[in-house]
């Protein structure tokens, strides 16, 4: 949750566009930081240690630890199929889909709108039920 909003918000601090330029350029990374797999606030923390290192390959660095942050304190041990379906807003960035296939080695599927996808499962849900 809030993938999408810290990422918007460190693509503001680095003087970037999330939806124009985020992606293009984090996908251009040939290094990307390791900025760990912890909250938000130790990645931004780690992020300052690398003040000189290429845009590029810190936008990457930012992909890769919102989903390594996710596989690990969400997704634990639990096994992990073949058919994933990438939700929330943060799915319309591609360099987090393409950090998310990279990682598992596995194609990622992102619905046309993505940020729907949890909502309308709720409402599906709750008729279901009843509620």
């Amino acid at each position: 949750a809030s993938t999408g909003s810290f990422l918007e918000e460190q693509a503001v601090c680095l003087g970037i566009n999330i939806k124009e330029e985020f992606a293009t350029r984090a996908l251009a990374s040939t290094r990307p930081l390791d900025l760990g797999d912890r909250c938000t606030i130790f990645a931004t923390n780690s992020l300052l240690k690398f003040q000189n290192a290429p845009l590029e390959d810190k936008l990457a660095g930012l992909a890769y630890s919102i989903c390594y942050n996710y596989l690990n304190r969400v997704v634990g041990g639990k096994p992990i199929g073949d058919n994933i379906s990438f939700q929330g807003a943060v799915a319309y960035n591609n360099a987090a889909v393409s950090a998310f296939e990279t990682i598992l080695g596995k194609k990622i599927y992102v619905p046309e709108y993505p940020h729907l996808t949890g909502p309308i499962g709720a409402a599906k849900i709750a008729m279901e039920n009843g509620n």
